[in-house]
């Protein structure tokens, strides 16, 4: 994050570019527990996105502002964010931004009590990572899947996709997976 934030600090012309180091700089933020970086990133990226007419870098900071607000306890909010996200990162075709919003939209919509919707989308995102061959991200949604399926009091379905989660993560040696998983 530091890094990007010196980069940042040396060009402040507004470009694609810099809205994509806004987002993942604000990104790199939140999963390292910075809420206030993360906004401050947030805060420029998302009139410079639309600005520029950069609807892959708005799909990203609309999916960063759903996360800021799940790691500040806002789970209605983060929730509709995060559909948000869902829905332009499908508009842009980005499958990438599709499977991660899945993932923490999927977590906080089971833990808003919906899961027969989280689990809607879990499975559509496990089918697209089938669909190109994706295994590491899979990983994440397999956890999802059984933290969907625990909270539906399937134990045997939570226990199944927890095994193939923990699987897959082993292959990549991915330690936030096999941590979720135990």
């Amino acid at each position: 994050c530091r890094w990007l934030e010196r980069g940042l600090g040396l060009d402040k012309r507004p470009s694609r570019a810099r809205a994509r180091a806004l987002w993942v700089a604000g990104y790199l933020c939140t999963i390292q527990e910075n809420v206030a970086g993360a906004r401050a990133m947030l805060e420029e990226c998302t009139p410079l996105a639309a600005q520029l007419g950069d609807t892959d870098a708005a799909a990203w900071a609309m999916q960063l502002d759903g996360m800021t607000m799940m790691s500040e306890g806002d789970l209605p909010r983060a929730r509709s964010l995060l559909a948000d996200a869902l829905d332009r990162h499908r508009a842009t075709g980005s499958r990438l931004g599709i499977l991660d919003a899945s993932f923490y939209l999927v977590g906080v919509t089971a833990l808003l009590g919906d899961t027969e919707y989280a689990m809607r989308v879990c499975t559509d995102a496990i089918a697209l990572c089938d669909s190109f061959g994706e295994r590491w991200l899979k990983s994440y949604m397999l956890w999802d899947r059984a933290l969907v399926a625990w909270l539906q009091d399937d134990g045997e379905r939570a226990a199944d996709s927890a095994r193939d989660s923990l699987r897959l993560a082993r292959e990549f040696s991915e330690q936030w997976v096999i941590a979720f998983c135990l």
